[in-house]
């Protein structure tokens, strides 16, 4: 998007901000401006840390649930916004130490975030921010450096990739949790759900369980947690996709098959994640015609998936 226009849009949004809030301090009854913002940010059960506070702003559901599972043993105060505009509503009232921010979102974009965030005032130039994104390599991290970012991080993350960019973000004494709490629950096992005797053998094609689990660090149960997240997201995102391409909406799309897309290989779903990926290239050239005569074979591999996830592990 050309500069002006996102020094417009950021205009705009903060305009609608400030009006918003103004005029919901007016009206009587009303919850407070701190609440108001409280109810757009989803905090997770990590809060009670007493590490860094950090923003995740990012569409994907699945995606932040992720992030917040690496994150857990660093003991921060995490909090979530599921769009751009979320994210600048809880900067406005809330100062972060570091935020994450997907590239790939509807509405507003990652670097759009960032310039609105920045240009409004809600985030000074102290404060680090990450690029986030499936399509984001460390190898690009000059180009986002000279965007306004401190460092990128691809998806699936990388645990020692998060390691490196914590470590030289935050002092010693606050990176892992685990190594203040020697021979505490910090170190203790959690223990893992035996898996059915059978799950080999029923795995759906194109699915890989071990790679999945590696990219959650061997953390069965959180891996296996979110496989359940994935089948009950799935449901209404399908009908997501239906919708879009029966509108001819390939921008949004696009968007969506891409966090399909993002979710699906970080979970190990490689068959899925394919076919999801061809359509992203499809939606962004605009080919509905392409979409369409192979997005019944995209549903019915999601379905496949999303029903296996289920029975298995929930």
């Amino acid at each position: 998007m050309p500069q002006f226009l996102i020094g417009f849009w950021c205009g705009c949004v903060s305009a609608a901000l400030v009006l918003g809030l103004l005029f919901s301090n007016r009206k009587k009854q009303q919850k407070s401006t701190k609440e108001e913002i409280d109810d757009v940010i989803e905090e997770s059960g990590s809060n009670s840390g007493t590490g860094p506070k950090v923003l995740l702003i990012d569409d994907s559901r699945l995606s932040r649930k992720v992030m917040k599972e690496y994150l857990a043993k660093r003991n921060p105060r995490v909090y979530e916004a599921g769009s751009g505009i979320d994210g600048l509503k809880a900067a406005k009232n809330n100062a972060f130490d570091v935020i994450f921010i997907d590239q790939c979102m509807p509405g507003m974009d990652g670097d759009e975030t960032l310039h609105c965030l920045r240009k409004d005032g809600s985030v000074g130039p102290d404060v680090p921010v990450i690029a986030v994104g499936s399509t984001v390599r460390k190898e690009q991290e000059a180009e986002f450096r000279l965007k306004g970012y401190v460092a990128c991080l691809g998806k699936p993350i990388q645990e020692n990739r998060l390691d490196e960019i914590w470590e030289s973000l935050f002092s010693q004494s606050e990176a892992l949790q685990e190594d203040k709490d020697p021979g505490g629950a910090g170190n203790q096992e959690s223990p893992t759900t035996e898996l059915p005797k059978d799950r080999k053998q029923r795995e759906p094609e194109g699915f890989f369980y071990e790679k999945g689990l590696e990219n959650f660090g061997g953390d069965d149960d959180a891996y296996r947690e979110t496989l359940v997240l994935f089948a009950d997201l799935w449901v209404e995102r399908k009908e997501q996709l239906r919708q879009f391409l029966e509108e001819n909406n390939m921008p949004e799309y696009a968007i969506l098959i891409h966090a399909i897309k993002g979710d699906a290989r970080t979970l190990g779903a490689e068959g899925l994640g394919e076919l999801a990926y061809e359509q992203e290239l499809r939606a962004k050239a605009g080919d509905t015609e392409a979409i369409s005569s192979t997005f019944d074979r995209v549903i019915g591999e999601g379905d496949t998936t999303a029903e296996y996830f289920k029975q298995m592990y929930s």
